[in-house]
């Protein structure tokens, strides 16, 4: 049987052994302060959370659909929790995009309450990232108006609004006015369908209007 020859401490190859041994030992001890990295070197996949919320109350939001989004296309997609909260995991490095939707599905009433901006740019390199979207109180739109002949108020003229997804019918009251539900922001027409015969050169007007604004349309005939 060959014998294991020793290596004298002061042959050079030993020396070289116990020098890398103790330059390791050093390294372990301090530690080291560069970013964590995947088996290929490069940054580790993290984790992309966020909370939905309203900004008053702090209330959350749940059942919203968050998305997340690369290159124009939608690699995941989850709902808040009771909490508001989503999360997705092991998200690789680089630039995306997150974009709250579903709204609907909340019980929130987007006449009523806002979020802005719906979408958010992000770019994950070494730490995870937490995106927040708070959701404000809004005043609706509306459409309002007065129909009178020869300036003296028209009480029972229906009049007619759509636009969007509204379709709806309103009366006038005693003093001749008239008032359309709460609106979301958009166009709409506002027809007078039926009232007396007062010669109304213009029974049909249109309009735009802003969340928060109040449109006035007027129907005065017999001018």
């Amino acid at each position: 049987m060959r014998r294991a020859r020793l290596t004298p401490i002061g042959h050079p190859h030993r020396r070289a052994l116990v020098g890398v041994a103790a330059l390791a030992i050093l390294v372990g001890a301090c530690g080291d302060d560069r970013p964590p990295t995947g088996p290929d070197g490069g940054a580790r996949d993290g984790d992309v959370t966020g909370t939905v919320a309203l900004v008053k109350t702090g209330a959350p939001v749940a059942n919203a659909i968050v998305a997340l989004i690369q290159g124009g296309r939608v690699l995941q997609a989850t709902p808040t929790d009771e909490a508001g909260h989503f999360a997705f995991d092991r998200v690789p490095p680089g630039a995306y995009t997150v974009h709250l939707t579903g709204l609907e599905l909340t019980g929130e009433d987007p006449l009523f309450t806002s979020f802005e901006p719906r979408s958010q740019a992000v770019t994950r390199s070494t730490e995870s990232i937490h995106v927040y979207f708070g959701g404000e109180g809004i005043v609706p739109a509306r459409v309002t108006g007065f129909v009178t002949c020869r300036g003296a108020p028209v009480a029972g003229a229906r009049v007619r609004v759509v636009g969007g997804a509204v379709d709806t019918t309103v009366v006038t009251t005693e003093q001749g006015r008239y008032g359309s539900p709460d609106l979301a922001a958009g166009a709409y027409a506002v027809y007078l369908e039926a009232a007396p015969p007062c010669g109304y050169p213009t029974p049909f007007q249109a309009g735009r209007v802003k969340t928060g604004q109040l449109l006035r349309l007027d129907f005065d005939g017999g001018g």
